[in-house]
């Protein structure tokens, strides 16, 4: 009688109201025992400065779903600075820690050089590094979420694509190399950090390898190829893997406004600009893994909000950081407020995943 009543209903706010347990008629609905072999992945682009704005995206997602958002995150990754966000996540620091990391480390990071190139030396960025997550955590020691990162190794061409990953497929360390993977009990955190950062221009390039960005700005299609290798091998060695993906969410730095060009004449200003914006653009990546997820009927999400004007990766200005974060937080509380509340709700269907302890791996 009482679904009949709410099916019949013209009033919405019917909807909103909530039973003795504090659910609505929706959270009724949903199903209570999850099929747990689904994985929740999420993924974020790369933007220098405006890793700022995507844990803006995370906490309001966070405050919506009203429990850790890595409670419901199986695979997260990243390129560049989301790399490093994927990193901080993984490893077990809170959403705001990681916006925090972000906005008390910038000046550390981008600190300048003297020289014309690269902009900023490495120092910083690899001492902010180092105290983020320690000078001996290991991906391996990841162990709550598979984590991935990217890389570009540039000391052939052309470059090839780099991931480092806390996982590895469950067969025995000598086999790693032989089907592409790397030990992560072998992988420095703040190092694969150093690497997938290691932007042309503003760094210099760390043991040959450079900014992911170069291949993979947004590194959704990437985590996604990675998700069904690591099953497909591991079925094909007779060890059982049976994960599916329940979810995908990718997080980007922000839409900025096209500049208009005057022609492909060869300007070096004109011409390292537009290699950085190639670098960050994720359009292409974003409709590939969009029409691909919708193919194999994942429910796919994406946030990125509409900037008013473009920013530089390494601002530091606080005048700059505080426009796009109010940019970000109208873009929330609007245009993607009600994908926010469809993902949170999907996102409570879900199999839970546990939260790393932060302090128990890095020291």
């Amino acid at each position: 009688m009482a679904r009949g009543v709410i099916a019949f209903t013209v009033y919405d706010a019917l909807w909103e109201q909530k039973n003795n347990a504090g659910e609505t008629p929706i959270d009724v609905a949903t199903p209570r025992n999850p099929d747990e072999n689904y994985k929740v992945l999420l993924s974020f682009d790369g933007g220098g400065i405006k890793a700022i704005l995507e844990a803006g995206i995370l906490r309001a997602i966070q405050n919506e779903l009203g429990e850790h958002l890595m409670s419901r995150i199986h695979w997260v990754g990243g390129t560049s600075c989301g790399g490093i966000t994927s990193l901080a996540l993984g490893a077990g620091l809170t959403v705001e820690q990681t916006r925090r990391l972000f906005l008390s480390g910038r000046q550390l990071a981008f600190c300048g050089n003297n020289r014309v190139l690269p902009k900023h030396n490495s120092n910083g960025i690899e001492d902010m590094l180092r105290v983020s997550f320690g000078a001996h955590t290991t991906m391996g020691q990841l162990k709550t979420q598979k984590v991935l990162v990217t890389a570009a190794k540039i000391k052939a061409a052309p470059p090839q694509l780099v991931l480092f990953r806390s996982y590895a497929p469950r067969i025995t360390p000598k086999e790693y190399e032989k089907y592409g993977y790397m030990n992560p009990e072998k992988i420095l955190m703040w190092k694969a950090a150093r690497a997938t950062s290691a932007a042309p221009i503003f760094f210099e390039s760390y043991h040959g390898l450079a900014d992911g960005a170069i291949f993979c700005n947004n590194p959704c299609l990437t985590m996604m190829t990675d998700f069904f290798r690591l099953q497909r091998l591991e079925n094909h060695k007779n060890i059982k893997n049976v994960d599916k993906i329940g979810c995908i969410i990718t997080v980007g730095s922000g839409i900025e406004p096209l500049v208009p060009l005057d022609g492909i004449d060869i300007d070096i200003n004109w011409n390292s600009h537009t290699f950085v914006v190639q670098c960050t653009s994720s359009h292409a990546a974003v409709s590939q893994a969009r029409e691909w997820a919708h193919s194999l009927r994942i429910p796919y999400f994406r946030f990125s909000p509409r900037l008013s004007r473009a920013y530089d990766l390494d601002s530091i200005a606080s005048d700059g950081i505080f426009d796009f974060m109010f940019e970000t937080e109208v873009y929330l509380r609007t245009q993607a407020h009600k994908d926010i509340e469809d993902l949170c709700r999907l996102l409570k269907s879900m199999p839970k995943a546990d939260v790393q302890d932060y302090n128990a791996i890095v020291h």
